[in-house]
């Protein structure tokens, strides 16, 4: 399936479930060459595309050598529009068991070194997903619902609930145009909304600048690392509403969840402030573990990686056996563990804090550095919008810790921002041999909010 988010990509979708096919979404952050690797790999049987698409076909021998082709747009004889009003809905509806695939969703990769991936949800699990999201994020009778994550207008089709496509690049969530998505939520009496951090970040500023409010009763965020900042500004613009951040993954959603209040009181507890980011608690149908690389647990308070296991938990990958003797493990228990990729803790209330990704950890002077605490606690500093901590290979100290800032744009840089940031990460005892500044930090593809460690690699600075 390669279409933009539309209805009729939607209405594809169920018409594949119910005859019993398996869609597969590729990553449209990957680019063409692993488009026809993914081609390759899975040999599809049809091809449901825009007409750009259709038009590429000429030029890419992957998607000419796919049998059969509809379109998601227009109105040509093989396009959705016309076979709808040219058929009868009333076909039968194919009977398939909990382990026969469902959808399988490649990952865009830009934050693991394996690359993208190609996750298998089962029918199984996509029915615990449901389960799983009705109880952490319940819907009244009378919610009108704006999700900006496919997953979830899914599970809105599953529920009842009734979904409004936000009017935004679903590539881009950073170019979101304000006004279209509070027009939409207006128009159609939207009550709540999700989205990924960057695509709430550029609504909320807008209504902070117009003093504008949003009439919503719950909104929810995640998909990347949301700023405990970004929560509290979502807090003044809806002050009626319930702020929720997920964690979860492509291979596990939800994992846990946290409301702003929550998330905020931890923050700031009074004592000695708490390192990373606040994730929540695990959501019922999910167990979580803190293990160390060798795969011993650890106790409350030690950094190790996030491990998680339960029905909505993908087990396989597709003809990806490598990415699953890395990713996936079985216990004497029988359950199969998955590995996030995140590096975090439990605090002694049960609580999981984030630390970071588990490859971009800075090991300096064989003393680790967890980017997430260095980069929260520097974006505490007004003047900080985003930072970003890296390791920079030496011959002394194994790497050297390099912090790059991106400055606030409504807040006055101080001519001593480097000292401060300095001084600041000291009195935690994390040493920076490196601080500069860069006009934007580099973020993923896909949610355009993780940060792009590989490629901040790649830069020089100074």
């Amino acid at each position: 399936m390669l279409a933009p988010i539309s209805l009729n990509l939607y209405a594809g979708l169920i018409a594949l479930f119910k005859m019993g096919a398996t869609p597969v979404f590729h990553d449209p952050q990957s680019g063409f060459g692993q488009l026809g690797k993914t081609i390759s790999s899975i040999r599809p049987d049809g091809l449901i595309c825009s007409q750009r698409i259709d038009w590429l076909r000429w030029f890419l021998p992957g998607l000419r050598r796919i049998p059969r082709v509809f379109l998601a747009d227009g109105n040509s004889r093989l396009s959705l529009n016309r076979l709808a009003v040219s058929f009868s809905p009333h076909s039968e509806i194919c009977e398939v068991d909990l382990e026969s695939p469902a959808l399988i969703t490649f990952t865009g990769g830009s934050t693991d070194p394996l690359g993208p991936r190609g996750v298998i949800r089962t029918h199984g699990l996509l029915a615990a997903q449901h389960a799983a999201l009705s109880r952490a994020l319940p819907n009244d009778t009378s919610d009108i619902d704006m999700p900006a994550f496919p997953i979830a207008t899914l599970h809105n089709l599953a529920s009842g609930v009734p979904s409004v496509i936000p009017d935004f690049p679903f590539r881009r969530p950073e170019a979101v145009r304000p006004e279209r998505i509070l027009e939409q939520i207006r128009q159609h009496e939207v009550t709540t909304a999700s989205g990924p951090p960057a695509y709430w970040s550029v609504i909320v500023d807008h209504c902070l600048r117009l003093q504008r409010t949003l009439p919503l009763r719950r909104i929810v965020t995640g998909g990347a690392p949301v700023s405990p900042f970004l929560l509290e500004k979502l807090e003044r613009v809806a002050p009626r509403a319930e702020i929720v951040n997920v964690y979860g993954s492509t291979e596990a959603e939800p994992v846990a969840v946290i409301n702003s209040s929550d998330a905020m009181d931890e923050i700031k507890k009074p004592g000695a402030p708490r390192a990373g980011i606040p994730l929540g608690r695990s959501v019922p149908e999910v167990r979580i573990r803190i293990l160390s690389a060798d795969g011993i647990e650890l106790e409350t308070g030690q950094v190790g990686e996030i491990w998680v296991g339960g029905n909505h938990v993908a087990r396989k990958y597709f003809s990806n056996p490598t990415a699953e003797s890395k990713n996936k493990r079985f216990y004497s228990d029988g359950v199969l563990w998955h590995c996030m990729g995140d590096m975090g803790y439990k605090d002694e209330t049960g609580l999981l804090w984030l630390a970071g990704r588990v490859n971009t950890i800075v090991v300096r002077d064989e003393k680790i550095l967890y980017p997430v605490f260095v980069e929260t606690m520097a974006e505490a500093l007004p003047f900080v919008r985003r930072a970003a901590l890296i390791g920079v290979p030496d011959s002394k100290l194994g790497e050297r810790s390099v912090l790059i800032v991106e400055f606030a744009e409504n807040s006055p840089k101080p001519k001593d921002w480097a000292n401060q940031l300095r001084a600041l990460c000291g009195e935690h005892g994390w040493a920076l041999d490196e601080v500069h500044a860069a006009r934007r930090l580099p973020v993923d593809a896909r949610h355009n909010s993780r940060l792009d460690y590989k490629r901040l690699k790649t830069k020089r600075f100074g």
